[in-house]
């Protein structure tokens, strides 16, 4: 298998596993799951920032946000500096529902990574951010030109 093949794939298991595990306690898309990964540890952020966060366009994270609001597991306000743009967060209730996920994608990665030796994935994790910088810039338009 080659290896954006692979990436692919296993993105897509982990959509999967995570919807179907999140589904047992609360049914969350894997979008939503995406922006409440975003706003985690933050106090507040636009749509603009969590949709450059998860690579997603901001219409889509807007939508998003009305089902996450809908749920009251995020709270939007209007910027007083900026008053065309909103100001998420996440609701109190969103606490336990991260704690959720946090304990699904342990369980994911703990499983994911089995068999493989510890210098190996720390090799693939570094590996995999320059990839990671390498493909943002491509989507950026700021690629290194000396090919």
């Amino acid at each position: 298998m080659d290896l954006m093949s692979g990436i692919s794939l296993i993105a897509r298991h982990l959509r999967i596993y995570s919807e179907r595990s999140m589904s047992t306690t609360i049914d969350l898309s894997f979008p939503e799951m995406q922006v409440l990964m975003a706003l985690s540890g933050k106090k507040e952020a636009n749509q603009e920032q969590i949709a450059q966060i998860i690579g997603i366009d901001k219409s889509s994270v807007a939508k998003t946000l009305s089902k996450l609001e809908g749920r009251s597991l995020v709270t939007r306000r209007q910027n007083p500096v900026n008053k065309r743009e909103n100001l998420v967060s996440l609701a109190p209730a969103a606490t336990c529902v991260l704690k959720g996920m946090g304990d699904v994608y342990s369980a994911w990665e703990g499983d994911v990574f089995a068999g493989v030796e510890p210098a190996d994935r720390k090799t693939f994790e570094a590996v995999l951010e320059t990839l990671t910088a390498n493909s943002s810039a491509l989507v950026d338009g700021n690629a290194r030109k000396e090919r």
